[in-house]
């Protein structure tokens, strides 16, 4: 009902919220959450983009974590299939375009727009080479 899907809403605020903080440089040593391991991760960007999906930040979290982005300290990403790989770089290139179609400064919607393009430019090398 009504106030699950409320929860579901702050919560998915606080999430982002959270993450952004252990992104931050001044907390690069401290230790992550339990939550902070790639299943975990993987799961919760889902649910933040289902509950959230007007949120910019939302996009960018569930890009970040597809394409296992070097500054996700701390994450042990398991091995991936080329195909695996694949996947999650078309996904991600998605979720860099959501963001750019949400994003109304014209410099940060050409960023989004390029980071889609890398990510399916790599996604498609790793196709041809499996």
């Amino acid at each position: 009902g009504f106030a699950t899907h409320l929860l579901a809403y702050a919560y998915a605020g606080c999430a982002l919220d959270a993450f952004a903080l252990l992104l931050r440089e001044d907390c690069a040593g401290e230790p992550r959450p339990g939550w902070w391991n790639e299943p975990a991760l993987r799961a919760l960007s889902a649910n933040v983009v289902k509950w959230r999906p007007t949120a910019i930040n939302a996009w960018l979290m569930r890009a970040a974590i597809l394409m296992r982005a070097p500054y996700l300290e701390q994450v042990d990403w398991r091995p991936d299939t080329p195909a695996e790989e694949a996947a999650d770089l078309r996904e991600a290139g998605r979720c860099y375009q959501q963001a750019a179609k949400l994003a109304t400064e014209r410099d940060q919607k050409e960023e989004w727009v390029r980071l889609a393009l890398d990510c399916l430019r790599d996604a498609r090398s790793f196709e041809e080479g499996a």
